[in-house]
């Protein structure tokens, strides 16, 4: 049984990318996980052309039988929700499910997990977003949003 005080800590540690694999590990997920050093190609998975310039690489963390796939997105500057929704959603269009962590900083993370819903005969994105700061190891803000 894991201790919410170990998993704190893998938390407050999480600094790059060998820790974020660790956390994972940590988790259970060790027989899932790619080899962390390979970085992927960003242009390979068809993301908008405006959106590519503040990526700065995605890493592919696990893969759990091609059901849900979880990439690591480092990015220059996280300006706004939208362009979590953009790079969300071309990335759930193209993988079944995905858990996508963002950061521009190494010390605020955004675990988001895109969603589609019918609603009222129409398909909508929904996006569930935790975001942590591991300098004081809290929970700045949760946040479900659909968009259009």
């Amino acid at each position: 049984m894991m201790i919410p005080l170990a998993i704190e800590e893998k938390v407050k540690n999480l600094k790059d990318i060998d820790s974020t694999f660790k956390l994972f590990e940590f988790l259970g997920y060790k027989e899932y996980l790619f080899d962390k050093t390979y970085t992927r190609n960003k242009v390979d998975f068809g993301l908008p052309n405006d959106t590519l310039p503040n990526i700065e690489n995605i890493y592919s963390i696990f893969n759990i039988e091609k059901h849900l796939y979880c990439f690591f997105i480092e990015t220059k500057n996280i300006s706004s929700r939208s362009f979590l929704k953009i790079i969300s959603k071309s990335l759930l269009d193209s993988y079944i499910r995905v858990l996508l962590i963002f950061t521009d900083d190494w010390k605020t993370y955004y675990f988001t997990l895109p969603q589609y819903e019918k609603l009222e005969g129409k398909k909508k994105l929904k996006l569930s977003t935790l975001i942590l700061d591991t300098l004081t190891c809290t929970r700045l803000a949760g946040h479900i949003e659909s968009l259009l």
